[in-house]
């Protein structure tokens, strides 16, 4: 395994922690932005339940792609993303 991105604290940390822990990461609004803000490419899905199909292939995405930064978080946060969701579940990818 190979680090190829870019040479600074925040952006290995953030590669370190995508090959160690959940393939998608929990976050609240605050986080999420945050989550946002440090990555390069992000994928966001907005949910109600950690507990559906939709999200169940969105983890199994994530486990095998390591360019873009996968997160999920409550469909509440979504409009703070300008995501016009309308209190539904949706991807969000944010560059």
């Amino acid at each position: 395994m190979h680090y190829h991105g870019e040479k600074n604290k925040d952006h290995i940390v953030q590669w370190v922690k995508l090959k160690t822990g959940p393939p998608s990461t929990k976050a609240g609004c605050f986080d999420l932005g945050e989550i946002v803000a440090i990555s390069k490419h992000a994928m966001v899905y907005f949910t109600n339940s950690e507990d559906t199909e939709l999200f169940k292939t969105h983890e199994a995405i994530a486990s095998k792609e390591d360019r873009v930064n996968f997160a999920h978080a409550d469909v509440k946060c979504a409009e703070e993303f300008d995501a016009k969701l309308k209190d539904r579940e949706g991807l969000v990818y944010f560059k």
